[in-house]
């Protein structure tokens, strides 16, 4: 259940973390003044970090629920420290794009490597059976997004929100389909009876 859990957050979320880093800057063009424009940079740097932090998220509730909380508290206090030490060196030379840095790059490190393996140790796995399914997946959602969203620019770049809606739109029905795919055959007549019933 897990693995199948963080093989779905995972293609959500490198989808979600690959829009964000294609479209940060037209976003925050058409939204707020020239004058914000840097603003889009740390949203990048933030979303490389999330494509990999938030689906281990689904980590917490295992570790929680099997009662080794004590994996928990050491990432996390790693996590606080590291941020707290990137930020206090990376700050005054950088700015905000310092502040994204040192909040991203500990996010990187230990959602990559420490924290997959408390978790894969918790529940009898190894460690390479917990990445792959984030890593396959992913990999997935970010060549979709970004052909599609290279195929657009092309074709409809997003210089009014009208077309900025309409390039979203296309680049969700374009990840559609290989998302369907990647959904276990029991998962997917769970779907299908779904709307059956509501329908």
């Amino acid at each position: 259940m897990y693995l199948r859990a963080l093989k779905y957050t995972s293609y959500l979320s490198f989808l979600i973390c690959t829009g964000m880093l294609i479209y940060a800057e037209p976003f925050i063009a058409l939204w707020l003044p020239a004058s914000f424009l840097p603003a889009a940079e740390v949203m990048q740097i933030l979303a490389i970090s999330a494509a990999f932090y938030l689906p281990q998220i689904l980590g917490n509730s295992v570790l929680l629920g099997l009662d080794k909380h004590r994996y928990l508290l050491i990432v996390l206090s790693l996590e606080a420290g590291l941020k707290i030490v990137l930020a206090l060196l990376l700050i005054k030379p950088y700015g905000l794009i310092g502040m994204a840095i040192a909040s991203a790059a500990p996010q990187l490190l230990l959602y990559t490597t420490i924290y997959p393996q408390y978790v894969s140790k918790v529940l009898g796995i190894t460690y390479s059976q917990g990445m792959r399914p984030v890593l396959f997946t992913g990999l997935i959602a970010v060549f979709v997004t970004a052909v599609t969203a290279f195929a657009l620019d092309l074709l409809i770049p997003p210089l009014t929100w009208r077309l900025f809606i309409i390039n979203v739109a296309i680049i969700v029905a374009a990840n559609a389909i290989p998302a369907l795919l990647i959904v276990e055959k029991k998962d997917r007549e769970k779907i299908i009876n779904l709307f059956k019933r509501k329908s």
